[in-house]
């Protein structure tokens, strides 16, 4: 009976523990200055859609690994310019490119470098044939408001920093 009531008592301790724990995967917004080198000229592949406050994970849809790239540009080259004509003088703007479900897309944001307030401000591309998860995607990247990187791992924030968009270097 001991026996029993101890193993009991270790696995409601482990069950606390781990149960208490939170990964940075689950993590909230919170404003931060961001280096360019940590995620521009990166190849991301977004892995799902997060909800901090139940740290659910809900991985995005197809799985496949040519859907759902993002790269960004520390500027807008010279061969994007014809897209972007208005912008291309103003250097806060910076050039994206990316792939939603089944379309290629392209577009400027602005980025805040101090404290990580993120912002798109054109997308090129359409939403016809998407499949799954394409056009929820492609809708969460224009209401992005922040970005965060840690590591392998970019994060854009929306819904208020209460959910995000997780993306891992390829």
């Amino acid at each position: 009976m001991k026996k029993i009531f101890f193993i009991c008592i270790v696995l409601f301790a482990i069950i606390a523990i781990t149960g208490c724990s939170k990964d940075k995967e689950c993590d909230e917004w919170e404003q931060t200055a961001i280096e360019p080198q940590t995620f521009v000229n990166i190849r991301w592949k977004c892995i799902g859609f997060v909800n901090t406050k139940s740290c659910v994970i809900k991985k995005i849809k197809p799985e496949d690994k040519v859907c759902y790239i993002f790269e960004f540009y520390d500027s807008i080259p010279p061969e994007y310019s014809e897209y972007f004509p208005a912008e291309i003088a103003d250097l806060e703007y910076k050039l994206f490119l990316g792939r939603t479900s089944t379309n290629d897309i392209m577009g400027i944001y602005k980025l805040d470098y101090e404290t990580g307030i993120f912002q798109i401000h054109k997308i090129g591309g359409t939403k016809m044939g998407e499949i799954n998860d394409g056009k929820k995607y492609y809708d969460i990247l224009r209401a992005a408001q922040f970005l965060s990187v840690d590591g392998n791992k970019l994060r854009l924030h929306y819904n208020n920093g209460k959910n995000h968009l997780l993306f891992k270097k390829q």
